[in-house]
């Protein structure tokens, strides 16, 4: 695949994740949180779950769009330069924050003492997934800062 074919097609997957993320944001998450009103016990958690989600979740509309200009670097065939490495690092910063969001929600929940195993799972895994992103990439801003100063290097001998 050409750079131009690689950075179509990582666009259409970041509108598509953008697509997705709203659909869940307002149309699955209402819903889900809705089945929770029917427990006197839980009915509480309505907003908290829905403000705990969407504040996890926005920041992920905010990764799209710092990785739609990685996507546009790697289309201009420039995949390997200092800004790729700090908007890979900003994306892990991001992430961590939406950890911090995630782990509030989780003992949010769990103090509150309301019987939500559902929203609690859900909220787990968004943090596990989370702390995967983060770790993925500050991994590859590293390696995005490593690669663009060898090839500056190589730049500048040729």
């Amino acid at each position: 695949m050409k750079q131009k074919e690689i950075s179509s097609m990582l666009k259409a997957l970041a509108v598509v994740s953008v697509v997705a993320c709203l659909a869940l944001m307002f149309v699955a998450l209402p819903l889900l949180a809705r089945t929770y009103l029917d427990s006197l016990q839980a009915s509480a958690l309505y907003w908290p779950f829905l403000a705990v989600s969407w504040v996890g979740l926005a920041p992920l509309v905010a990764i799209a769009a710092i990785a739609w200009s990685i996507f546009t670097e790697i289309g201009r065939d420039n995949s390997f330069c200092e800004k790729n490495a700090s908007r890979l690092r900003l994306m892990s910063y991001i992430s961590t924050f939406c950890i911090a969001v995630w782990l509030a929600g989780v003992l949010f929940i769990a103090l509150s003492g309301a019987a939500a195993m559902g929203i609690l799972l859900a909220f787990t895994v968004a943090m596990a997934l989370m702390i995967f992103m983060a770790v993925v990439c500050a991994c590859l801003s590293h390696l995005t800062a490593k690669a663009a100063l060898i090839k500056q290097e190589n730049d500048l001998t040729v």
